[in-house]
């Protein structure tokens, strides 16, 4: 999940921010 954050905020300010809740609301 590390990896991905980073690697999606390289394409767009928007996807990290998905992703980001996205990982959040799998690991809870």
């Amino acid at each position: 999940r590390s990896l991905i954050s980073p690697t999606v905020s390289v394409v767009n300010n928007d996807t990290v921010e998905f992703t980001y809740e996205l990982t959040k609301n799998a690991e809870a």
